[in-house]
């Protein structure tokens, strides 16, 4: 006579462990999505910000009672910048014209500029603007038409400037 072996209970175990395993899994593929949006960023140097908000801000304020105001113009690059770049091509020059409230070109500015796509924002894009006449330009390799920030730094002895700058390449400012 053969022996029966009573299997009730048996499977419980490996239901459990295949929810743990599920769960782990799962754990690790919710892990991976958070990490890994490019539209998710964490502003560098941010408490440091956050410490000079007030000055910051002040700075801000005066720029717009002064009546200073930033143009900012998108414009196809010289082929001598072309030329210069290599494979990594920029394919905008943006053209920072800054005004005082008499609308006369504001010169001896050291313009730096701030760029990063809204649905992107992963990737930011930095230059120190050169002085082109009564303007300051710099060439980025931007990348699809959109929402874009640029947010403009200029220093001068006194007052300085900070201006922010939103809007698309295409259609012009946000406000």
């Amino acid at each position: 006579m053969t022996e029966q072996r009573d299997t009730r209970g048996r499977m419980w175990p490996w239901i459990v462990v295949a929810l743990l395993v599920f769960m782990a899994s799962m754990m690790g593929v919710l892990f991976w999505k958070a990490t890994g949006d490019p539209t998710h960023v964490v502003e560098p140097d941010y408490y440091n910000k956050a410490m000079k908000w007030d000055s910051t801000a002040t700075v801000r304020d005066e720029s717009i009672r002064e009546g200073w105001t930033v143009v900012l113009d998108f414009r196809p690059v010289p082929g001598e910048m072309l030329a210069e770049a290599g494979a990594e091509a920029p394919n905008t020059l943006v053209v920072v014209q800054l005004k005082d409230s008499t609308g006369m070109a504001l010169t001896d500015v050291a313009v730096h500029v701030r760029a990063y796509f809204s649905a992107r924002a992963d990737r930011i894009f930095e230059a120190d603007m050169q002085a082109m006449g009564q303007e300051y330009g710099a060439a980025f390799r931007l990348g699809p038409p959109g929402l874009w920030e640029f947010e403009v730094l200029a220093r001068r002895e006194n007052p300085p400037f900070n201006f922010s700058w939103k809007g698309s390449r295409d259609l012009g400012e946000v406000k």
